[in-house]
């Protein structure tokens, strides 16, 4: 049972900002996603975590032992019960699959066959059994990816740390390994910090994910959280895929409307309350839940359809008007050509306001 708490966790290089002012408690035996765009602070807080960085400011701890505290307390790697998987894999390229899986177990002066046991076990597991032989530039990307998690694995760590794994992989390897990373986390129930770029990725193995943009944590929850709750615009635009549509609007509190200049759209009297005293705000809402017609519909939106992109699965279909667009996902039964007039319907319960200035979410 270990969990993982950054306090006001703050690094820098030189004048750089890599992350600053980080509070965040990791649960024992959660799965924590950090997500973020390149350059967020997301592997530099893996570093700080796995010891191969030293904090600026704040403090770290790994269950009841304060590893880090920037001035007097700094446990080293070895001592911390975590293993990690780089991007690159860093495989040993003179040692085979087997002594690479085993190294860990050999520094930890294992018996020889406690490591072969182990080894064993784990290379049936992962499917590398007739692999072990071979050198890492005789295997493919998802094998290479497929024994750096088993050597992470041997010495059955505390907590395992894994930065960008599937980067490496193709689109239907990385679906794949998704799947066996989520099912790994719960057979060994590790406290697992994994570290990705890609939001899609995230929500799939994710137990909650923490959100960052320039080294600042914006939000943390649930991969449902923050779908439908996102705390500011960023979450808003970053989450989803497609993303939300984002657009400007006034409020004009005496007549409770959205004003986007060329139409309206009526609030009732509970957004009109929480949008007292608004007057520029951005409108968001997700194109899965736009409903769109190609005859006209009560209360609904002109628009023009500016482009149709057929997914196999799922059309989407963006329209605009004037400056404004919004993206629409259909189903692939949703018929229309470009040029067209189609009408737009918001549901209210699925709109998000965000205040202009600080892009905070006001509904």
């Amino acid at each position: 049972m270990v969990e993982i708490f950054l306090e006001k966790a703050t690094k820098y290089f030189g004048d750089v900002r890599a992350i600053e002012d980080i509070t965040l408690k990791i649960r024992s035996k959660e799965l924590m996603v950090l997500l973020g765009p390149s350059g967020c602070g997301k592997t530099t807080t893996l570093r700080l975590i796995a010891g191969l960085e030293r904090l600026t400011r704040g403090k770290i701890y790994i269950g009841d032992r304060l590893v880090d505290d920037a001035v007097k307390s700094f446990t080293p790697p070895r001592y911390r019960k975590v293993s990690m998987v780089f991007q690159s894999y860093a495989l040993f390229p003179h040692m085979n699959v087997y002594q690479n899986i085993a190294f860990p177990a050999v520094l930890a002066k294992w018996s020889k066959s406690d490591i072969r046991k182990r080894v064993l076990e784990l290379a049936e597991m992962f499917g590398i059994k007739e692999l072990l032989n071979r050198k890492p530039h005789q295997l493919s990307a998802g094998q290479q990816q497929r024994v750096a998690l088993a050597r992470a694995l041997v010495i059955q760590p505390e907590i395992l740390l894994l930065d960008e794994p599937l980067a490496n992989l193709d689109a239907k390897l990385r679906t794949a390994a998704r799947a066996m990373i989520k099912r790994l986390h719960l057979k060994f129930g590790c406290t697992t910090v994994y570290v990705t770029h890609d939001q899609i990725e995230a929500m799939a193995v994710a137990d909650r994910i923490a959100v960052l943009n320039e080294g600042i944590l914006q939000q943390v929850g649930s991969p449902d959280e923050l779908y439908t709750k996102p705390a500011n615009t960023f979450i808003a635009d970053f989450i989803g895929s497609p993303s939300m549509n984002i657009v400007e609007c006034t409020f004009d509190e005496e007549k409770s409307i959205l004003d986007f200049g060329i139409f309206h759209i009526k609030v009732p009297e509970n957004i009109s309350k929480a949008l007292k005293g608004c007057s520029d705000v951005i409108f968001g809402v997700r194109p899965e839940r736009i409903e769109i017609s190609p005859s006209r519909i009560p209360e609904g939106v002109e628009m023009e359809v500016y482009v149709v992109e057929p997914l196999g699965d799922r059309n989407i279909v963006t329209v605009s008007r004037g400056e404004i667009s919004f993206k629409v996902v259909t189903p692939p039964t949703f018929k229309v050509d470009i040029g067209t007039t189609v009408w737009l319907k918001f549901n209210i319960n699925d709109i998000h306001i965000f205040d202009k200035k600080t892009g905070k979410a006001i509904i």
